[in-house]
Parts: C-alpha cells; sequence; structure tokens
C-alpha cells in the first residue's frame, strides 16, 4: 500500500489553508488504495491563524502542524514539510499543494 503526504504551506490565512485542508480530508476520506497525512507548514505567520489552525486540526492524528519562526519563502517552507514527509512519515509520494 502506498504512502501520500499533501504538503499544506501556510501564511497569515487561517480560511484559505483551512478550506484545503478541509478538502483534502473530504475528497480522501474514504480511500481504501493507500493511506495519506497532511503536513502543514506554517511559514511564520504573524497573525494568529497558526493558533487557530493548532486548535482546529491538532487532535487528528494524520496531520502534522510544523511553525516556523520566521518566513522561509515559499521554497523553502515546501521543503521543510517534504522533508518532514519523507523522514518521519516515510512517504511514497509526496504532494506540494
Amino acid at each position: 500500500m502506498y504512502h501520500f503526504s499533501f504538503i499544506v504551506l501556510h501564511y497569515l490565512s487561517y480560511e484559505t489553508t483551512s478550506n484545503c485542508i478541509d478538502s483534502i480530508l473530504q475528497t480522501y476520506s474514504q480511500c481504501q488504495e493507500y493511506t495519506y497525512n497532511i503536513v502543514v507548514v506554517d511559514n511564520g505567520s504573524s497573525n494568529n491563524s497558526y493558533s487557530k489552525l493548532y486548535s482546529k486540526y491538532n487532535d487528528n492524528p494524520i496531520i502534522t502542524l510544523i511553525h516556523s519562526d520566521k518566513n522561509l519563502g515559499f521554497a523553502k517552507g515546501n521543503n521543510l514539510g517534504y522533508v518532514y514527509a519523507l523522514q518521519q512519515l516515510h512517504s511514497d509520494f509526496v504532494i506540494i499543494t
């Protein structure tokens, strides 16, 4: 069975990130052919959006929330999630969303 990881780079916009996560959960929740995780990387958001995401998703075992203290930029922020998906989750496929 293949294991997928979805990387969601987050910066400031709680609603956009939450909608993306919810869409992935809804779309793939019934899939029996593979397992998946969602890795959300907060790219140094200076508002309370990361806290809101943490409150909503922290108890979901397939969602990992990573908080960067500073904005790493688009590529490095995604790379942070990518490395986590490969090294910690042992993903066969990584989808950057």
